[in-house]
């Protein structure tokens, strides 16, 4: 890209060709190139203990978890922390990006980015996500957004800080207090 005019709006080929030819995760929003910082310890301890206990659980059914996967979200291409797919589409197919996720975690950098205001827009948009969840990499807090019985994407109004998360599109609980033990963050 010789432009690097960060207000100039890319076509997503140019996106596309500018992330696979330079280090690190990139995502496409509103036209803009997108640079994802480098976590802290904190942070890639959480998603990692995540992703494992995901794999672990659904080892054996036909899904897939994943770690700053490509996501294509119908108008942006997200790099989520976490997501979980079963469809086969994403499965078996060729295409470097997740189209069909039914689970996304993404856990909160000090910056805090776009997680509560633009991700979950973009999320709404993809009919298979089931939840959204964020995780806070400082302290114990989790939210969830959940698809309700009419389509609509609800913030469950419980600001979890430990105890048993149940995640539906899964079939899982998270056992909050462990995972945070477990990566070190304290109450």
């Amino acid at each position: 890209m010789q432009d690097r005019n960060p207000s100039r709006q890319l076509t997503y080929a140019e996106f596309t060709a500018y992330a696979e030819s330079h280090e690190g995760r990139f995502e496409y929003v509103d036209g803009h190139l997108v640079a994802m910082g480098i976590p802290s310890n904190a942070h890639a301890d959480l998603i990692m203990a995540l992703a494992v206990r995901f794999h672990a659980h659904l080892r054996g059914q036909r899904c897939r978890v994943r770690s700053g996967a490509r996501l294509w979200t119908s108008r942006n291409e997200r790099s989520p922390d976490v997501l979980v797919t079963c469809d086969a589409r994403d499965i078996s197919g060729e295409d470097v990006r997740t189209r069909f996720p039914k689970l996304i975690v993404e856990v909160l950098s000090p910056n805090l980015g776009d997680d509560f205001d633009g991700k979950p827009e973009d999320y709404r948009l993809i009919h298979t996500v089931e939840e959204y969840v964020i995780a806070d990499s400082r302290k114990r807090r989790v939210r969830v957004y959940r698809r309700n019985t009419d389509g609509l994407f609800v913030l469950d109004p419980e600001h979890i800080g430990g105890g048993q998360l149940w995640l539906a599109s899964i079939k899982y609980t998270l056992d909050l207090d462990e995972l945070y033990t477990e990566v070190g963050v304290s109450r």
